[in-house]
């Protein structure tokens, strides 16, 4: 860390004023290891009257750190000690046996709350997988204990973590899976690839498959005079059904069952994978759900139960040894806090797309990606000389096509910039979610991931039958030819001063934003897209996406896009609309300063609400209520795909 400061002392006659400049260079060669210098240039009237220098080292074990430095002037020397806790968690000596812990009880925030000190206290997403995938090269660490209490990740976001567990098994770093609580299909999908599984003795195993639910609210409107009049472009558009039929249409069903294929071969295969048997012993497994822990044990879906005080035993059995065990987001960060030269921006795109600004979300809404917030973003890294390339997380479902096209017109000027973008695919990246994506230098999802809808719909909801009835009557006054309305009879008909007339949509440039960004030809995409939803793997095969793969897998490509070698230093800096000043300039030390307030405040009050709120199934783990109002992915247990059903891959 290299630092400059300044500072006047005096000035109050008939004593002059000294300004002093000081100079400090502090450098990390190892874990738990400081080395430090400086130089004290003190200036008065008269020019430089004195110059001081500083050396010393200061050594930290298991955060609590020793220091000695001796100073040297015009008047002689000095020698200071010190004894402090500035760098919480190092240590210059470390147990060659270490195994980190994670527990995860719901799915972490791609963008926590707050700023520094006010946040929701969880580790983000990417700076989870970002910690799991250094413990690879770390030679202190023999393996991981990941305990699952109903973490409800999405089956994407569920394969981005399964695939950092197997990295550490190829490393012959064995991991330990603890299933408590109501396991469900995606915790367990996670722990198939550990090298044991473990379950609490009175936990219940959710492995029951997937469904698709779908609600239809026709015959709701029929009987209160509501008529749903849309048009939509693109058979499998199927949103406005839920208000326009009361059963799937044809096109629906067709594409509901071919996605729910696709998904639950992922599922199976995974599983089968992992835990070394055929996918007809899986699907038996699924078949026979849900599973006792005693049912679970006998039919070889885990290997042990054990309840939380046995864990420690268990993974002396498993490491043939004792190990020294610590919570992972409490581990050291592995390089200086302070930004490297070359960057690499992550920009995120979760929730439904408005204009405006970004909202995160509350009780009573989902959270937004607004396009005024991430066309910020992207323009910050179109003109930030570090910023090498960008990477754009997409979780979303889309929204309006306006907000959508603000947001791809941004992705084109950062890439006329010669800085790559490459789009990271979440849980569902659909309608205006891939809209944006499509301009992107290449496109990565999972096979999982929900992806396509491209096309249109647009419509409205006549009451005149209910004004009818209730004796409701309107006359319109306006000034100028199509100002007035009249009130007209009939689905797919608007009216104005000229009277009733067919309604039309016109298309959005949605197709040919995808033809253009995909090179592929109008044509193609017209027959590939027609509103259709797709799952990652069948995007890939239609040359929707690119790659399969997870967040960390775009982020390589765009680092080998940017020209950066893997020998070289590169800091991720994550955008989002409630990062501060600090985080910006060094998120590694907002990271730091997260877990000190964790330690301080381990169980604050609003953690404990949030709690009573899940308990009650009022709001998710993101504190969303949006279920019933904008479904928009939360919770992750249930992933709403798009209106009008629901995949359920938790087992709640």
């Amino acid at each position: 860390m290299l630092g400059a400061d300044y500072s006047r002392i005096g000035g109050a006659l008939p004593e002059p004023a000294e300004d002093h400049l000081v100079g400090t260079l502090r450098l990390r060669p190892v874990e738990g290891l400081y080395l430090r210098g400086g130089v004290d240039g003190r200036f008065d009237g008269g020019g430089l009257q004195d110059t001081a220098f500083t050396a010393g080292i200061e050594l930290y074990l298991g955060g609590l750190g020793a220091g000695y430095a001796a100073s040297s002037d015009q008047l002689g020397t000095g020698q200071t000690l010190m004894l402090g806790t500035d760098e919480p968690g190092e240590s210059l000596l470390r147990s060659g046996r270490r195994v980190p812990s994670l527990r995860l009880s719901s799915p972490p925030p791609y963008q926590p709350r707050g700023g520094l000190l006010f946040n929701d206290d969880r580790t983000s997403w990417l700076d989870t997988l970002e910690l799991l995938r250094r413990l690879e090269d770390d030679p202190g660490v023999r393996g991981l204990v990941l305990t699952l209490d109903g973490a409800s990740l999405s089956l994407a976001r569920a394969r981005e973590l399964r695939e950092r567990i197997a990295a550490l098994q190829s490393r012959d770093k064995p991991v330990l899976v603890y299933l408590t609580g109501s396991p469900a299909n995606t915790d367990y999908y996670v722990a198939s690839a550990a090298a044991r599984i473990a379950m609490h003795p009175a936990a219940d195993l959710q492995l029951t498959g997937l469904s698709a639910e779908m609600t239809f609210f026709r015959g709701l409107m029929d009987l209160v005079g509501v008529q749903a009049q849309f048009v939509k472009r693109g058979d499998y558009k199927t949103a406005p059904e839920q208000y326009t039929e009361v059963e799937p249409t044809p096109a629906n069903l067709e594409m509901t069952e071919a996605l729910l294929d696709d998904l639950y071969a992922d599922l199976v295969g995974g599983i089968a994978a992992g835990r070394k048997v055929d996918d007809a012993v899986v699907r038996g497994w699924i078949d026979g759900g849900p599973h006792s822990a005693d049912e679970a044990l006998q039919a070889g879906l885990v290997d042990v139960l054990l309840y939380p005080d046995q864990v420690d035993d268990e993974l002396e059995k498993l490491h043939q040894g004792s190990v020294s065990t610590s919570e992972l987001d409490h581990l050291p960060q592995p390089h200086s806090p302070w930004e490297d030269p070359k960057q690499i921006a992550v920009i995120y795109v979760e929730g439904g797309i408005v204009s405006g600004d970004s909202a995160r979300g509350g009780l009573f809404s989902g959270r937004t990606a607004g396009s005024a917030s991430v066309v910020r973003q992207l323009n910050r890294a179109r003109t930030d000389p570090q910023v090498r390339a960008v990477v754009m997380r997409v979780d979303s479902p889309g929204g309006s096509s306006f907000a959508s096209d603000e947001i791809w017109r941004a992705t084109q000027r950062l890439r006329s910039k010669g800085k790559p973008l490459v789009v990271s695919m979440g849980s569902v990246a659909a309608s205006g979610g891939y809209y944006v994506a499509a301009g992107s230098d290449a496109i990565w999802a999972e096979p999982s991931t929900i992806t396509g809808s491209i096309g249109v719909f647009g419509g409205k909801f006549s009451t005149e039958a209910l004004q009818d009835r209730l004796g409701v009557t309107s006359v319109a006054v306006g000034r100028g030819r199509t100002a007035a309305s009249r009130r007209c009879r009939g689905p797919g008909t608007t009216c104005s001063a000229r009277g009733c007339r067919p309604s039309s949509t016109t298309p959005t440039p949605s197709s040919g934003r995808v033809a253009d960004g995909r090179s592929l030809d109008p044509g193609e995409v017209e027959d590939i897209a027609r509103g259709r939803v797709w799952s990652g793997a069948a995007a890939k095969e239609r040359s929707l996406v690119d790659d399969l793969g997870g967040f960390q897998d775009a982020i390589a490509d765009a680092r080998s896009r940017a020209g950066i070698k893997e020998a070289n230093k590169v800091g991720l800096v994550e955008f989002t609309e409630s990062g501060d000043l600090l985080q910006s300039l060094a998120p590694a030390i907002t990271q730091s300063a997260r877990g000190i307030v964790r330690a301080l405040q381990p169980d604050p009050p609003a953690a404990r609400v949030q709690e009573q709120l899940e308990a009650l199934g009022l709001v998710g783990p993101d504190g969303a209520f949006g279920q019933a109002l904008l479904p928009v992915l939360h919770p992750d247990e249930q992933v709403w795909l798009l209106d009008p059903y629901v995949l359920r891959i938790g087992g709640r």
